[in-house]
């Protein structure tokens, strides 16, 4: 099974990453952004000491963290805002503060969290710059930005979690994210199994039936290498074969901008019509609508796992949806297209 998400990690990306993403048709309406109309701290119980609440992240992910619980992060941080597109898989709530700070919050309600913390840290590009940490009770990877700036990726409670800050009050913030962390884990309910989230707990409308909203050809990511010749590759869901990594940025939705597709070579993936296992398209400052971005395109080998790419040009198209690409490689100037 392969999924449909958004978000970077710690390829200076990881997610949003966070953001770590509704791969949809090219007629998928952009999701409108809104207050959250109560303080989420209010509400938000703490939790036993085997962690575990009872708020939902598919309810309101804003409700898992109080502007209060970001005092050593960010002072002063205002009402947080959510980002939400109906059917999304990952859920996204943004905080910043009146210094310029800002922290996001992002939840991946439809991957089991280790499942998707396992692929994204399988690469050595990504892996390769976070400090992986196991002896808190919860697993997760923390890599720096540089001062004030960090991301970290965790599995909560079953949940694929990632918090990014950028203007942090703290020139290091590893010691606060990390406590952070385990107050969201103390306070969100335990991730429901496949079977809980069909029967309906727990789960968005439209979440249980995990199958991707056609693109193109019936799959909701599309990536195509057309020159040169040696690197030709086609892209998709269905051809990366099981434990595939696949992710989309949703549209408007800000913070780093990320589309990949990666088989997952480790566990037997098969990896694409061509000699390319993974492909990245990132723009690490984000996008602002449709026009040409300069970003980073990195790919991998299926035969050797040999690592290309680098510096290149981005093209996004109105809708924000589809586009191209071009970038500089030993095998010579590479270009194509995209889709998600």
């Amino acid at each position: 099974m392969t999924h449909r998400l958004i978000t970077a990690t710690a390829l200076g990306l990881a997610l949003s990453a966070s953001v770590l993403s509704a791969c949809g048709g090219s007629s998928g309406s952009e999701p409108a952004a809104s207050s959250a109309s109560a303080d989420p701290g209010s509400a938000a119980p703490s939790g036993d000491a085997s962690g575990g609440g009872n708020l939902s992240p598919v309810d309101d992910v804003c409700a898992l963290v109080s502007p209060t619980d970001l005092g050593d992060l960010l002072a002063d941080a205002g009402q947080p805002t959510s980002v939400k597109s109906a059917g999304d898989p990952e859920q996204v709530c943004s905080y910043s503060s009146p210094s310029g700070g800002t922290l996001s919050l992002l939840v991946d309600t439809q991957q089991p969290g280790q499942e998707r913390f396992d692929g994204l840290f399988q690469f050595e590009d990504v892996s390769g710059g976070a400090e992986m940490i196991g002896d808190l009770g919860f697993t997760a990877a923390y890599a720096a930005e540089g001062p004030n700036n960090a991301v970290m990726d965790a599995v909560l409670n079953g949940w694929y979690v990632q918090v990014r800050v950028e203007g942090a009050d703290q020139e290091d913030p590893k010691d606060a994210l990390l406590q952070l962390a385990d107050t969201v884990r103390q306070r969100m309910v335990a991730m429901p199994s496949d079977s809980e989230a069909g029967a309906g707990s727990a789960s968005p409308e439209g979440a249980g039936d995990t199958t991707a909203p056609a693109a193109t050809d019936d799959v909701a990511l599309r990536l195509e290498v057309t020159e040169p010749a040696s690197l030709a590759t086609v892209i998709t869901e269905a051809s990366l074969g099981d434990g595939a990594q696949v992710l989309c940025p949703v549209p408007g939705a800000g913070g780093p901008w990320l589309v990949n597709g990666q088989a997952n070579l480790l566990g037997g993936g098969v990896g694409a019509e061509g000699p390319l296992a993974r492909l990245s398209l990132a723009v690490d400052a984000g996008i602002q609508g449709p026009g040409t971005y300069d970003g980073n395109i990195t790919m991998t080998t299926t035969d050797d796992q040999t690592d290309l790419g680098g510096p290149g040009t981005i093209v996004v198209e109105d809708g924000e949806r589809s586009g191209s690409f071009a970038v500089a490689t030993t095998e010579g100037d590479m270009s194509g297209t995209w889709a998600c």
